[in-house]
């Protein structure tokens, strides 16, 4: 096998998705003036508060006093347009649970900041947002794409925090699978209503018991910060 083959098998799941998500800033909102990005997040305000399949080219255009041609300037397709709200919103979630984890102080906090991310980024999505990004094709790929990359985010952090002493001795990739089958559940509105929970305050009940039942009481753990280099700036 040659080297360059080599390395490509020896990439870790984060990695390997760093080039999808570039071409994904390429296709949209790293390219919008700001006039563009201040529409992009009129939109999406209205459509996390909303939902968006109800909502026409011509419904938005009269929502925020804009020609239809202003909008094909953003998102050539109204579909387009629902998928690109979606990555951005998802993309801003994982960026913000990296960036909790490289700056905190000590294994325990790098979890919990990555964990907690997915909690505040739960906070202001309405259930029509979430059925909405669940039935569309594009904007259900998104989410599936971000859970994949959230759990292996969760995946690399243990296998290197395990060795470390920083964790319980589990196995990485059951716990990482296991969460991304329990998100899947907090997504279903009847699931929801059964333990009274919202969608907020279920994602943080999940992410405690994670926390919980991989961060050691009382172990003494090695107060090195290696975690950092595991998601280079």
């Amino acid at each position: 096998m040659s080297r360059e083959k080599t390395a490509r098998a020896t990439l870790s799941p984060v990695a390997s998705l760093r080039p999808r998500r570039a071409a994904e800033n390429r296709r949209g909102a790293l390219r919008a003036s700001p006039r563009q990005k201040r529409l992009l997040d009129d939109i999406e305000a209205l459509f996390l508060a909303e939902g968006f399949l109800r909502f026409t080219t011509d419904d938005i255009a009269r929502r925020f006093r804009c020609s239809k041609t202003t909008l094909y300037r953003v998102a050539p397709t109204r579909d387009r347009l629902y998928e690109m709200i979606v990555e951005r919103l998802l993309r801003r979630v994982r960026d913000q649970g990296v960036a909790a984890t490289r700056e905190a102080p000590d294994w325990s906090a790098a979890l919990v900041g990555l964990l907690r991310a997915g909690v505040e980024g739960a906070r202001d999505l309405s259930w029509e947002f979430v059925a909405d990004m669940r039935e569309h094709p594009l904007t259900n790929r998104c989410l599936h794409i971000h859970q994949t990359q959230r759990a292996a985010d969760v995946e690399r952090l243990l296998e290197s925090g395990i060795e470390h002493g920083a964790f319980r001795e589990v196995h990485p990739k059951m716990v990482a699978r296991s969460m991304l089958a329990l998100i899947d559940q907090i997504f279903d509105s009847d699931f929801l209503a059964g333990v009274g929970l919202s969608l907020a305050e279920a994602y943080d009940e999940a992410y405690r018991m994670l926390e919980y039942g991989l961060i050691p009481r009382t172990k003494q753990v090695r107060k090195d910060r290696d975690f950092t280099r595991l998601w280079p700036a």
